[in-house]
């Protein structure tokens, strides 16, 4: 396993999990968090954090270039970037439940390389068992936007409801049976049990939104800039978070205002639904080639050897 987890503090992953235990004890203990307080938690997580991880892509990109003694072309890096998103947007208008397995697939890897430091098929189960668990644990608010999707909107949650109790036992069992059949330090897995377990239980016990934004918004995207700034700082002085954020800025201020003028241009059009349902479909169709781009970084920092 990773050098990267067994030197992180114990103070680092407190830091990031300690004031969401806090809140969710709060909830459990029957404490109402406000929908207005949620909406803003949110916002600020994706602003802050969410959004600035996806834009530094390009910084990646030309960075794994490098490392792999290529050249890198802005223009070219842009074209192919913005190509995939189209071919994956193509894929939602022909066949949206096949775009949606595929978003599933790739979200699962995702997390589960960020998660674990590593590709391979333990990697994805465990992504899978973490991804499928935050969905089952709130299926009932969660079918309404796989209903908004066109094709989709016949979409029956009874089934999940019915059978709840035994998905969630093996989607939260999945990811733990992945981290010790690695091939791994035994004192690092129990680590990573131990924070898949405080996760897990985040995920059920906040409710959706913000068991959304613990996850996505501050866990996975400040370990995904973490990394980022590891890898744009190989063979060369560390990068501060300072100078990382200032580099995120330019297109982090173009997808908020994206976003924004989306957003309020479909809310007028079309009402919340289809606003929330695009949103998720534009998230969707991003995921793909960042995916990519991030993989190809972790390939580059395993050679480089930077966090081993």
């Amino acid at each position: 396993m990773l050098s990267h987890i067994r030197n992180r503090s114990f103070l680092h992953e407190a830091s990031l999990i300690g004031p969401w235990l806090i809140l969710s004890i709060l909830y459990i203990s029957g404490i109402r968090i406000p929908d207005l307080l949620q909406y803003i938690i949110f916002l600020i997580s994706m602003i802050a954090m969410g959004i600035p991880h996806g834009a530094l892509d390009h910084l990646v990109e030309k960075k794994n270039k490098e490392s792999a003694g290529n050249a890198f072309s802005i223009a070219h890096f842009l074209f192919f970037y913005i190509l995939r998103m189209l071919i994956f947007a193509l894929v939602w208008i022909i066949s949206p439940l096949l775009a949606l397995i595929i978003f599933l697939g790739i979200s699962a890897l995702h997390f589960g390389e960020t998660d674990l430091y590593d590709t391979s098929v333990s990697t994805f189960l465990y992504g899978t068992g973490l991804l499928f668990f935050l969905l089952t644990a709130h299926v009932e608010f969660v079918s309404p936007i796989i209903r908004s999707i066109p094709t989709l909107t016949s979409f029956d949650p009874s089934e999940l409801v019915r059978y709840k109790l035994p998905l969630l036992i093996f989607s939260s069992i999945l990811p733990i049976i992945m981290i010790l059949i690695h091939s791994k330090p035994m004192d690092i897995k129990l680590k990573l049990v131990l924070r898949t377990s405080i996760i897990l239980f985040l995920m059920y016990n906040l409710p959706l939104l913000l068991a959304f934004t613990f996850y996505f918004g501050c866990w996975h995207s400040i370990r995904s800039m973490d990394f980022i700034r590891q890898h744009l700082s190989v063979n060369q002085e560390k990068m501060s978070w300072n100078t990382l954020c200032k580099k995120a800025l330019p297109f982090t201020a173009i997808a908020i205002l994206f976003i924004f003028i989306l957003g309020y241009v479909l809310y007028n059009m079309f009402g919340m639904s289809i606003t929330l349902m695009s949103l998720f479909i534009g998230v969707a169709i991003l995921t793909a080639p960042h995916l990519s781009v991030m993989s190809d970084m972790y390939t580059q920092l395993k050679k480089a050897s930077s966090i081993r």
